[in-house]
């Protein structure tokens, strides 16, 4: 009697474990077809972006054409336009920007290249969160595939402005 007992929780350990195996690997499938679909649509946007070193996004002409005045304080002077949009921009918006190009980096190229990082911070928050709700790793693939349609469709991500920050801070 007790040998058979002993098989059967031998049996149901094994099968716990291959279990829980299962769900690790489902978890960093999905997890990573995930991340790859956000990747493709960043890409995408990237590409388009970098076709000529005078394309920006619509938003951004207004929004990002005045912190170039972080690499050359001689630009734009007595714009009223620049003096605007640089009175208007939240105070953490500013602050990251000027830490970024204080390291060298154009204030236009950031904009074009920041959507990847915040599409893919968004995309691992929904992911988890996703699975905080209910811990199906296709229900998280699902639900980020929904959130990344709806953040490259629009132009908030791809603006890199203000709003595009709404998505990964909350």
């Amino acid at each position: 009697m007790s040998n058979s007992l002993i098989s059967k929780l031998k049996i149901s350990r094994f099968l716990s474990i291959l279990h829980k195996n299962l769900i690790n690997r489902s978890w960093i499938f999905w997890f990573g077809l995930s991340l790859a679909i956000v990747l493709i649509y960043s890409f995408e946007s990237l590409k388009t972006s970098l076709q000529s070193e005078y394309f920006i996004q619509d938003d951004a002409r207004q929004h990002i054409f005045w912190m170039r005045r972080f690499l050359d304080a001689e630009l734009f002077p007595q714009d009223f336009i620049a003096d605007y949009f640089q009175s208007v921009a939240p105070w953490g918006y500013k602050t990251f920007y000027w830490l970024i190009t204080s390291l060298g980096i154009d204030p236009i190229f950031l904009g074009k290249s920041l959507p990847i990082f915040l599409g893919l911070i968004s995309t691992i928050y929904c992911f988890g969160i996703s699975l905080q709700i209910l811990p199906i790793p296709a229900v998280g693939f699902f639900s980020s595939l929904i959130l990344n349609q709806t953040l490259w469709m629009e132009d908030d991500l791809v603006s890199a402005t203000p709003r595009a920050f709404f998505y990964p801070l909350f």
